[in-house]
């Protein structure tokens, strides 16, 4: 079982999904920058930046990402993608 971290609210870049916790899918530990993220809206990968906001994935990033992540990655996007987007939450923080 993974744990939840709380890593202050952010938002998706891509679609505005507003969210506050981050779960490691191989590790337990907190989120640090250049890990991976997806968004569970719309499935965009997304990566920590040196302050723990996230941003969009770049060719670059997902270039260098061992091919067992990039599969896995492409799984659970297309899982996130086919289940369709996510209501949205209310704004926390300022975030819109």
């Amino acid at each position: 079982m993974s744990a939840s971290h709380y890593v202050g609210a952010d938002c998706c870049p891509t679609c505005g999904y507003v969210f506050d916790l981050a779960s490691g899918v191989t590790t337990r530990g907190r989120p640090e920058p250049d890990d991976i993220s997806l968004c569970l809206s719309c499935g965009e990968a997304l990566v920590f930046a040196a302050d723990l906001h996230l941003r969009c994935s770049t060719p670059d990033d997902t270039r260098d990402w061992p091919a067992d992540v990039r599969r896995t990655v492409y799984a659970a996007q297309r899982e996130i993608r086919a289940r369709g987007r996510l209501r949205a939450k209310p704004a926390a923080g300022g975030i819109a």
